[in-house]
């Protein structure tokens, strides 16, 4: 699934304004995470792009006191924090990622 997300073409003009702070930011995460996935960091950046625009039956989310949108996928167990058009990381957890979302919010919500 992470990989049809990378290669559905989304582009930069399709996901709005969806990237990384900046060109390093972007260099870090697709060199930590990317290479977790497989991907290189252009089909990362699409990766996050299309997850975090995407919706279904199986995604949670919930938004941080400061507006951060952080999202997960139960099905493919993706997890990305958005702030705004601002990319802020997206990748699968180790381990049991739904127990790492929920901690997530927990530590954000309650």
């Amino acid at each position: 699934m992470i990989a049809a997300r990378a290669a559905a073409g989304v582009g930069a003009e399709a996901a709005g304004e969806l990237n990384f702070a900046s060109e390093r930011l972007l260099a870090d995460h697709a060199a930590r995470h990317g290479a977790e996935l497989g991907l290189n960091a252009e089909e990362y950046l699409e990766a996050a792009r299309n997850f975090i625009r995407s919706s279904d039956d199986l995604m949670m989310s919930y938004l941080r006191a400061d507006g951060t949108r952080v999202i997960f996928a139960r099905d493919t167990e993706e997890f990305a924090v958005v702030s705004g058009n601002t990319i802020r990381t997206y990748f699968v957890p180790e381990g049991d990622s739904l127990s790492y979302f929920l901690e997530d919010m927990a530590k954000h919500v309650f």
